[in-house]
């Protein structure tokens, strides 16, 4: 939602707010021939049960990560049909949906969803999670994929793509992870600087590639994915428990 400089919020979307989760605020700066405009502010909010947003760790109930992420491989395989996409590339996005929240079986993200149950990894909290850490799931994934058979089976190029795909769909990663997201908690002999120093280049590497919304559009496959299973999973851990 926009703030207007002297009138702030409108009054029906100020009311919505408090509803929403306020994920950040970008400052919008005046276009250089108006020197006496004052900023603009854009304020991202989020529904708490929306989707796989940055505020998706409060879903209503707890959801296995082997669910979540097979109810994400299974809605990107229904969009597949539809596109006029090489079979490689197709089998790129399969690859970064299969592997997307590698990140999340680290034991500090378990704890931000309140498990404490040594066997059980959850994709989703099922209650309002506790935060620990500037730790991001995407940037664990980043470490882990890349010993993946599925990811090493596939030319250098669709692994570009698909490291890129993974940082990305959360938003981070366009162009790079700030300093204080960028580690992992347990890196498993991974190189964590140079993956970190890594994300910036091939983001402008496949953005010459694919072009800005090229690249931007197929960012959005794996997210809408995401979202779908997130919004709508197949299964939730209380079942049958």
């Amino acid at each position: 939602m926009w703030e207007v400089p002297g009138k702030g919020v409108p009054a029906q979307l100020s009311i919505a707010r408090e509803k929403m989760r306020h994920l950040r605020t970008i400052k919008i700066p005046p276009p250089d021939t108006e020197e006496a405009a004052e900023p603009r502010f854009w304020h991202w909010y989020e529904l708490p049960d929306g989707g796989d947003g940055d505020g998706s760790r409060a879903a209503k109930k707890r959801v296995e990560w082997s669910v979540h992420t097979s109810d994400v491989v299974n809605h990107l395989q229904s969009f597949l049909p539809g596109l006029s996409l090489a079979d490689e590339m197709q089998t790129a996005l399969i690859v970064a949906a299969q592997f997307h929240d590698l990140g999340k079986k680290r034991q500090l993200f378990q704890r931000s969803l309140g498990n404490h149950i040594p066997e059980l990894c959850l994709a989703k909290s099922g209650g309002e999670p506790m935060r620990y850490s500037k730790y991001r799931h995407e940037f664990g994934s980043l470490c882990d994929v890349q010993v993946e058979q599925e990811f090493q089976s596939l030319t250098t190029p669709m692994q570009d793509l698909v490291l890129h795909l993974i940082a990305t769909h959360h938003g981070r990663g366009r162009p790079h992870f700030p300093s204080v997201e960028a580690f992992d908690p347990e890196p498993n002999g991974a190189n964590v600087q140079q993956i970190a120093a890594d994300v910036p280049l091939r983001f402008a590497r496949l953005q010459t590639k694919y072009g800005r919304w090229g690249l931007a559009w197929l960012e959005s496959l794996l997210r809408a994915a995401d979202w779908n299973a997130s919004a709508d999973p197949s299964s939730y851990w209380e079942d049958g428990k």
